[in-house]
């Protein structure tokens, strides 16, 4: 396995949990994730417009992440769940260094004239029963496709688990149709190995909380973001 370079921070509401029931713990759950920005930990953080969650980045080892995320307020308030992803650098890339008698051709986009205004992580599924020794045979297509995606705008990081065999992307895209459409002639989905889970992200706007005033005020309501209408083109 590489050794760990990130760790996705992925927030998934609790069951019956509402926008309406995370909008009174936004302002501490900002002021946390602030703190953590100048701890040089948190790295990014994102709000997923699908469906309600956060997908926080960190600079930290696995079960540093898990113990700064366990005391983030959503996690404390019994708001959200935080799975740890730990992930480290795409190495199939190597497997194609001097092997290519010309260049890869950038992908196409599927979705032409639409512009590519969407963050995509897309996470793997992998089936339990499939292991490092099934994806390998696989591997060289599978980095000459994510390298023809590199090249065309489309993925913007490419990592792999460092806590099992997968992998976790970031795209940009027209919406989660087209994240679904590239990633499905990758040989890995193609070979039934691999199924994605995508979450569609926005700028995490739980700073807004905190400048509207100090932690002791009432602030302006937040808007859903699941419910956003500039982000209507994303199905």
């Amino acid at each position: 396995m590489p050794t760990t370079q990130k760790i996705f921070g992925l927030g998934r509401p609790t069951p019956g949990v509402s926008w309406d029931d995370i909008v009174p713990v936004m302002q501490t759950e900002a002021a946390h994730v602030w703190s953590l920005y100048e701890q040089d930990v948190m790295r990014d953080a994102w709000l997923r417009t699908d469906a309600l969650g956060t997908v926080y980045v960190l600079e930290a080892d696995p079960s540093q992440a898990s113990r700064l995320l366990a005391a983030q307020p959503m996690a404390q308030h019994g708001l959200v769940d935080f799975e740890v992803v730990p992930v480290g650098p795409f190495t199939p890339l190597s497997l194609m260094f001097g092997t290519q008698p010309r260049p890869i051709t950038a992908a196409a986009r599927p979705a032409a004239g639409e512009h590519p205004s969407t963050r995509v992580l897309a996470l793997d599924g992998q089936r339990n029963e499939v292991a490092i020794e099934d994806l390998a045979p696989h591997l060289a297509d599978e980095a000459t496709h994510a390298w023809s995606l590199w090249k065309a705008g489309i993925v913007r990081e490419s990592y792999l688990r460092t806590d099992r065999a997968g992998v976790a992307l970031v795209l940009e895209v027209a919406g989660l149709s087209e994240a679904r459409a590239v990633l499905s002639d990758l040989p890995v989905v193609r070979a039934g190995l691999i199924d994605f889970e995508y979450m569609s992200l926005a700028t995490f706007t739980g700073f807004d909380a905190l400048f509207e005033g100090s932690l002791d005020d009432t602030p302006e309501p937040l808007a859903d973001p699941t419910q956003n209408p500039d982000r209507s083109h994303c199905p």
